[in-house]
């Protein structure tokens, strides 16, 4: 701003500008507003049915984003739900509820509804696995699926075919990803890396121990999905008697199904990342699991073979890296000097887990062991 001779401004500042005052004013006003909004949400719903967790998604996705939500409410709602844009599904069975991929609007349109008790955030294949209800099966076929399978509802989902057929389906957790920031909770996540098994008396660790095994590893980069929506299903599909081929393997064949990204997986979920939600084909670390193993004789010099805590082997020494992301805190990656010690690994394989153990001075969060070397590493592992 400028003055004249006399000292008063001069009469209109904006007089050049390309917006006009008031113009000004409503920006200013707006971009302060959504500058305050906590935890940096783009938008505030007045949504009292909402639960915390789906009310946190809706406000920090656009307006637009449609939103995968679960409708809790009373027989005489679902006539009024059904004319809102995005509710597409309805049903009474286990209990009266709608589903439906909503905006801001809608939501905000869906909670002015009388007889609406909860909104839930339920991100999946099958509308009505929060339910616990699978009338078209636990994940369903492409065509009758509303969304990828979430992660969440994938180990729901899983949970209810292994007690359905416990003699046959065994689950369990092999480690923890790397993890990302869950936004929501404001804390470092780390999932599990399941594995399913599917074989015939799945149960009797003798005949266990007998068989063949064939691994599959489902979807080692997470947007790349056929692999955890083909296993998923294919498991569900030999339990119901629909792959009878297969099934007829089953008393000489186990069959390991590994979800090997989980952070990848995860990543599409908005209260995980940078608010762009969308599968992710690395770790939580940025690596890429898929270019991590180690070749006797060759290195890729563009890739180094992965460790556990996510150091890399820059100099093509066991031990010897100075950084490394800590799993727990993806987002703080820090420098950590490391001794010229090596770590002495080793893990054991059980005929009902895999294990990892520590021994020696030190041990890493990682569950593997660190003793003085400087130039050997060991791994010994039984097999079946």
């Amino acid at each position: 701003m400028t003055h004249d001779d006399t000292g008063s401004a001069e009469a209109n500042p904006f007089s050049e500008a390309p917006v006009s005052r008031r113009q000004f004013v409503r920006l200013s006003a707006a971009t302060a507003g959504a500058i305050a909004l906590p935890g940096g949400a783009v938008a505030q719903v007045d949504s009292p049915r909402s639960t915390d967790r789906h009310r946190f998604v809706v406000e920090h996705t656009g307006d637009d984003y449609a939103v995968p939500t679960l409708v809790r409410a009373e027989p005489g709602a679902l006539d009024a739900l059904e004319g809102i844009d995005g509710v597409d599904r309805t049903t009474t069975d286990p209990e009266v509820a709608a589903y439906g991929r909503l905006t801001t609007e809608a939501v905000e349109a869906v909670d002015a509804v009388d007889g609406v008790d909860r909104l839930e955030y339920s991100p999946g294949a099958n509308p009505w696995w929060r339910l616990g209800a699978y009338p078209e099966g636990v994940f369903p076929e492409p065509a009758a699926s509303v969304d990828y399978i979430g992660f969440e509802e994938h180990a729901r989902g899983m949970a209810h075919l292994a007690n359905e057929h416990a003699d046959r389906l065994r689950l369990r957790s092999i480690g923890e990803s790397p993890g990302h920031t869950n936004e929501f909770t404001e804390e470092d996540e780390s999932q599990p890396v399941r594995v399913a098994e599917l074989t015939n008396d799945v149960g009797d660790e003798a005949a266990f121990r007998e068989k063949e095994t064939v691994t599959f590893v489902a979807s080692i980069h997470g947007d790349e999905r056929a692999g955890a929506e083909a296993s998923s299903r294919l498991i569900e599909r030999t339990l119901s008697g629909e792959e009878p081929e297969l099934e007829a393997l089953l008393d000489d064949v186990v069959l390991a199904f590994v979800y090997a990204n989980p952070d990848g997986w995860v990543a599409s979920d908005p209260i995980y990342g940078d608010g762009r939600p969308g599968f992710q084909r690395t770790t939580a670390t940025g690596v890429d699991p898929n270019r991590q193993y180690p070749t006797a004789g060759w290195i890729d010099p563009s890739h180094h073979p992965a460790e556990p805590d996510g150091a890399n082997l820059a100099d093509d020494q066991p031990g010897r890296s100075t950084t490394t992301c800590p799993i727990g805190s993806p987002r703080r990656c820090r420098t950590r000097f490391r001794s010229s010690s090596t770590c002495v690994r080793t893990r054991t394989r059980t005929t009902s887990s895999i294990s990892t153990g520590c021994s020696g001075p030190t041990s890493s969060s990682s569950g593997w062991s660190r003793t003085p070397s400087t130039t050997t590493r060991s791994y010994t592992t039984s097999t079946r």
